[in-house]
């Protein structure tokens, strides 16, 4: 779990591979539950409002479907040039329809329409886990599964190694 999938957080190499940076909430969020043994938050949201899963602005703890939808935010804004929520110029327009759970309909992301919807489901039970993100993304992009491998070389050009 990340808690903070946003485009500002991937970063795509000179290779055209994408990496997913600032693990720092992800940190904090890992210290909290094995300190406390539980997550709870007051009055805070941990992330930007422009990518929050409605649950997350709604109290819940951030999962590994938050990212998930964070995930499907991020290739919405850069499919659409916008947030899925849409575009506002205070935080609470975008943390009032992830409250709403209104999702805007993806209008140019053509065969990753299907993708994208799933993704940007609101209900976090109808909501693919990362594996199935990946299937749906990779049957849009036209690319088949790679046959698994016990090592993956390390992609030029990537600092973050």
């Amino acid at each position: 779990m990340h808690g903070d999938v946003t485009p500002e957080n991937n970063l795509v190499t000179e290779a055209g591979v994408a990496r997913l940076t600032d693990f720092g909430i992800a940190r904090a969020l890992w210290s909290e539950v094995t300190r406390t043994g539980t997550h709870t938050t007051t009055g805070t949201v941990r992330g930007k409002p422009r990518c929050l899963a409605p649950e997350v602005a709604r109290g819940k703890a951030p999962d590994a479907k938050a990212d998930v939808f964070s995930l499907g935010a991020s290739l919405f804004a850069a499919i659409e040039g916008r947030s899925p929520y849409g575009e506002f110029d205070q935080v609470m327009g975008y943390l009032a329809r992830a409250l709403e759970g209104h999702v805007d309909t993806p209008g140019q992301a053509g065969p990753l329409t299907g993708p994208l919807t799933a993704l940007l489901e609101v209900e976090p039970g109808k909501r693919p886990d990362a594996a199935e993100a990946r299937t749906l993304l990779r049957r849009a992009a036209g690319r088949q599964r790679p046959a698994p491998t016990a090592h993956r070389p390390r992609q030029p050009g990537w600092a973050g190694r």
